[in-house]
């Protein structure tokens, strides 16, 4: 009864709002149906308004006369381009965006260095701020922002690469020349903030997505000329230098991992974030080395392909399929169990692939993450079928 009740309500609610938009929109119309009633029925009322604003336009110009200024106004050229900016800002494609900015962009690096240096002393470089701790204050540098300069284009903080083509990296730039701060910035950083400037002018930046997506050469839309997409780039200068590496240093997993939270609660469970993280990395290598585990269930499957006679065995029923990743995530292990097999049976199938010296491993599953510590415990009761990844850890604790 109470769901209906809600359901009701939702529909009233809705159906009120209908009628206010319809109101609205009827009232509009009438308003509009009374105007062109009053133009057709009486001219001499239109005419009468017209009037009417032409003294009171007088009026304003008079007004104006008395300070000693005269209205100008815009001509038909200039209204039609306001109302054609207006229309194009209404919508998503944006014509001025898709014009391909010719290779007339000159960059004066030598001019950008000298007032980045300039803005970078306004922002306070090689000085130290104060800030509040939970312990009291200390003294930290502010934050800089690497931006690499190349032959024809730029990276900022750690990508992408923003060629010179591109209308936002030419008003970025355009900034830095005249000696400001880029206004694309001024949001994140209103009281500004130093660069770390690499100088790469000599080298050209190869982005193999902008290759990928547009090879070839660029076309202008009102000019039969055509030019290579990037701009400066001529073809000595590509075989001198050239590159399609991002600047900065990646940073180490152990690193990137200290800045994650070791586990959330969601839903009344605990989530191992690290360790989710650290399985999704290592499944990503691409030198991963996978193994087919010769198990019992595998051994079965062979013998019934190289049978040719009708007495073939049964194909295994309740067959559930095992990944088991190594500790450093270069080993991969197929495992084909059944139903009813343990968790001790894939640490025995394991450890037959492994070098007897290797020191013992725990096996964890990632949903749920949790560490799967009794080999009596059936598969099937683990909720590993019909398939499922595990991870070998580390023991927490020695033997």
């Amino acid at each position: 009864m109470a769901l209906r009740l809600a359901t009701v309500e939702r529909e009233l609610l809705a159906a009120r709002r209908e009628a206010i938009e319809k109101d609205q929109y009827i009232s509009e119309l009438e308003e509009k149906l009374d105007m062109v009633t009053m133009a057709t029925a009486s001219p001499g009322a239109l005419e009468q308004r017209c009037a009417a604003l032409q003294k009171q336009v007088d009026e304003m110009e008079e007004f104006l006369n008395d300070y000693g200024m005269i209205w100008v106004g815009r001509n038909d050229e200039e209204v039609n381009g306001l109302k054609a900016l207006s229309g194009a800002q209404k919508t998503l494609w944006m014509p001025e965006t898709s014009v391909v900015n010719g290779p007339s962009f000159a960059v004066d690096y030598d001019v950008i260095l000298k007032n980045i240096q300039e803005l970078n002393f306004l922002a306070g470089e090689g000085t130290k701020r104060i800030i509040q701790t939970t312990q009291g204050a200390r003294l930290e540098a502010p934050d800089t922002i690497p931006l690499t300069l190349y032959k024809n284009g730029v990276v900022m903080f750690q990508g992408p690469f923003r060629p010179f083509t591109d209308p936002s990296t030419q008003q970025c730039i355009t900034d830095l020349t005249d000696g400001y701060f880029p206004s694309e910035l001024q949001l994140r950083f209103p009281e500004g903030v130093p660069f770390q400037v690499t100088d790469h002018r000599d080298t050209v930046f190869e982005s193999m997505t902008l290759e990928s997506l547009f090879p070839g050469q660029g076309h202008h839309l009102d000019k039969k000329e055509s030019y290579v997409a990037e701009a400066h780039c001529t073809k000595e200068d590509r075989e001198k230098k050239t590159t399609s590496v991002l600047p900065g240093s990646k940073v180490p997993l152990d690193k990137f991992l200290k800045r994650l939270p070791e586990s959330v609660v969601h839903n009344g469970r605990v989530i191992d974030i690290r360790s989710g993280i650290v399985q999704a990395l290592q499944s990503s290598e691409p030198n991963t080395k996978v193994t087919l585990v010769d198990t019992p269930v595998v051994c079965e499957i062979k013998h019934r392909v190289d049978t040719a006679d009708s007495n073939r065995p049964i194909t295994p029923a309740h067959m559930t399929t095992i990944r088991v990743k190594s500790e450093n995530g270069d080993q991969t292990y197929i495992l084909k169990m059944r139903y009813t097999d343990t968790i001790g049976d894939i640490r025995r199938q394991i450890m037959k692939q492994r070098p007897k010296d290797i020191q013992p491993f725990e096996i964890r599953s990632s949903f749920p993450s949790q560490t799967l510590c009794d080999d009596t415990a059936v598969l099937r009761d683990c909720g590993l079928v019909p398939s499922a990844n595990l991870f070998l850890f580390k023991p927490s604790k020695p033997n």
